[in-house]
């Protein structure tokens, strides 16, 4: 028994035993289809409470693998029994008793490609796919959520010659002694046997059942995952649960928002830093400090929690200050990363943002989608999603050669001019492999974690100090203005005179004058504001203006926008930051490009 102050439950899902809750499952399959639930009342003298029943055993030559420890583990166990059943003609490994792998997800296909690297040969394994699932309210969409990769995957399983049963479930097995020696499947037209001289099987896929036993015996709320609230608590005050086991109340209305559609760091990050401010002696002591800060509960505006009602009581009202903000539940920002070895070998890497997946399909047809770029060159398949922003959202890899998810991975949320125009030489027909184009020596610095430290440095660079730098470059266009105004007749209109002026003095309008340069602030809060310029709900209800295209801002806000780049000498503000990154980081990364040092 052990004692605690504060639990935190992190036990997550993995894959179980085939007959997992088998009785349980299948009664709630009958009360759905309308069957009388037959319930014994709690104040009847026979009533007993339900209990978990104990996980059943597991055969000796069924495997079910949830890690790196695990797969070692079997992968030996699965040598020995191969080299010990070659006495006995009725149990060895051959062409007639094979190793049967059930799944479909990306395991299932990684399970296999381990055991061809083991020495296995392809016509001893057999794979049983049970795609697509029995539910109907479920899309029929495959694993990989992408055609291209699912028919080249299926074409190399089958060049290899393993032996493929489609849209088959699993439905029972026949056991002799400690060993499955054949398992049974059912699909849509009939049933059948394999013989089995081993299963690995990636079938259900739920909670720990002893870890669903003590939240289902110590009064914790559970509904299809272990019931929290916005801060990772659950009913009992002193305990927190994160991860895939958990889902939110009901109340908070956040399915679409739950831990499993997030990467698990960004969880675990947000975990700990509402940890620290509860238990750290330094942040409990200091009344200024927020308990419950708002870089952790997301940002969505409430209108009900100062609302002054005499239904609300004062003391469950929550006093917000000016810079908190609330919302039910938690986002995160860090991308979904998927990588496997498939058959051929293939490999195999996926990034997307974080949130549910939505199949690909239904995101082409939806409006203000952006770009898609695919390359296949030698058959390596990349393809590239850029949002309505030119940013890079989402990226799916299948290749022959091995890829760097580290390095791929670094491109997700950046632009794609960081990457010398990539949309516009795509569309030239300069790129014809995006997978050689994203390795190249010269972006190694854009990888880099302290690469965003660089553009943080640009962002807050203040627009006020560059004045004081380039003053003589406004003095010059203070006094051109003066001149071309003293010359320019009363009828002449404030928009001729702006055309004028930047033709007779080459110096483009930057919006604002030298006087007013030193209260804008910061790099980034200037571009926020032309970027908010035009919004969607003007256009919407403006017509016959120059809207702005999917990709950018309306031309007028454009050009402004680059005459106050011009004014203030952003390019060469952007050089002189990187110029001081390079000669910071070029000793850890040889790759890094030589600066000029007139540019320091």
């Amino acid at each position: 028994m052990k004692y605690y102050d504060e639990l935190v439950i992190t036990c997550g899902q993995q894959f179980q035993h085939p007959e997992y809750l088998k009785e349980s499952l299948e009664l709630d399959k009958e009360l759905e289809k309308g069957k009388t639930c037959e319930r014994m009342l709690m104040d009847d003298p026979d009533y007993q409470p339900h209990r978990v029943p104990a996980p059943p055993e597991m055969p000796e030559n069924v495997f079910v693998i949830n890690s790196l420890f695990e797969a070692n583990i079997n992968l030996r166990k699965l040598l020995r029994m191969v080299s010990d059943a070659k006495q006995d003609e009725a149990l060895r490994l051959c062409a007639t008793n094979r190793v049967v792998v059930y799944g479909d997800c990306i395991e299932a296909y990684s399970c296999m490609t381990a055991l061809l690297e083991l020495g296995l040969s392809s016509d001893k394994i057999v794979f049983v796919e049970p795609f697509p699932s029995e539910d109907p309210a479920e899309l029929r969409v495959n694993c990989f959520n992408d055609e291209v990769v699912d028919e080249r995957v299926q074409a190399a399983i089958a060049k290899l010659g393993i032996h493929v049963h489609r849209r088959s479930r699993f439905t029972g097995w026949h056991i002799k002694g400690s060993r499955v020696v054949s398992l049974k499947f059912m699909s849509p037209l009939h049933a059948f046997r394999v013989p089995c001289f081993a299963l690995f099987y990636y079938g259900v896929k739920a909670i720990d059942l002893h870890a669903f036993r003590a939240i289902n015996e110590c009064g914790l709320v559970y509904d299809g995952g272990l019931v929290v609230g916005p801060t990772f608590d659950t009913n009992d005050p002193h305990i927190y649960a994160a991860g895939t086991c958990v889902r939110y109340s009901r109340r908070l209305y956040a399915k679409q928002h739950l831990h499993r559609f997030y990467c698990s760091e960004d969880v675990g990050e947000a975990l700990a830093k509402l940890f620290l401010r509860k238990m750290d002696p330094f942040v409990m002591g200091d009344p200024d400090i927020d308990p419950c800060p708002s870089d952790i509960l997301p940002r969505y505006n409430s209108s009900l929690l100062n609302f002054p009602h005499a239904s609300i009581p004062n003391l469950t009202r929550i006093a917000l200050g000016k810079v908190r903000r609330w919302q039910p539940v938690q986002k995160f920002e860090s991308p979904v990363i998927h990588c496997a070895t498939f058959p051929g070998p293939l490999y195999y890497m996926k990034v997307r943002k974080p949130g549910p997946d939505i199949p690909m399909e239904v995101e082409m047809s939806l409006p203000h989608q952006g770009h898609t770029l695919t390359t296949n060159r030698f058959d390596n398949y990349c393809r590239l999603k850029l949002d309505a922003l030119h940013r890079i959202v989402a990226m799916t890899c299948l290749s022959h050669r091995r890829v760097s998810h580290e390095v791929l991975a670094a491109t997700y949320g950046k632009h794609e001019a960081f990457f010398d125009k990539l949309l516009q030489r795509y569309m030239m027909n300069k790129i014809d492999d995006l997978l050689e184009f994203f390795v190249q020596p010269w972006m190694a610095a854009l990888y880099q974690e302290t690469f965003d430290d660089l553009l943080v440095d640009i962002y807050q660079q203040d627009v006020g100090t560059v004045y004081d730098i380039v003053k003589s470059h406004f003095s010059l266009f203070d006094a051109a203005k003066m001149d071309l105004e003293s010359s320019e007749t009363k009828s002449s209109s404030s928009s001729s005179r702006g055309l004028d002026l930047d033709a007779s003095c080459n110096v483009p309008s930057c919006g604002f004058t030298s006087k007013e340069a030193q209260n804008l602030g910061t790099f980034r809060s200037v571009l926020d504001r032309y970027i908010a310029r035009t919004s969607f709900k003007d256009m919407i209800n403006v017509k016959d203006v120059d809207i702005p295209s999917e990709c950018g801002q309306a031309e007028a806000t454009r050009n402004e926008a680059r005459g106050f780049w011009n004014c203030v000498g952003g390019e060469h503000i952007v050089n002189a930051h990187l110029a001081r990154y390079l000669d910071r980081n070029s000793v850890c990364n040889p790759h890094y490009a030589t600066y000029k040092p007139e540019l320091l």
